[in-house]
């Protein structure tokens, strides 16, 4: 309720908005990432890991 009221009086200047409502966002789900997205996370992880052993070796 604290964080309406903020919202309200910064964004609004304290006034309440015509049909106001507050909308909650998705819940996040790990298989809404892309496949493309997936690939290259994993390319990235590879080369910090192969950086790192060439490192340390």
């Amino acid at each position: 309720m604290q964080e309406q009221r903020s919202h309200r009086y910064l964004f609004h200047g304290g006034h309440i908005p015509d049909g106001e409502r507050i909308i909650e966002p998705q819940t996040f789900a790990v298989s809404d990432i892309p496949l493309t997205q997936w690939a290259a996370g994993a390319v990235m992880t590879l080369i910090i890991v192969i950086g790192m052993l060439a490192r340390f070796s």
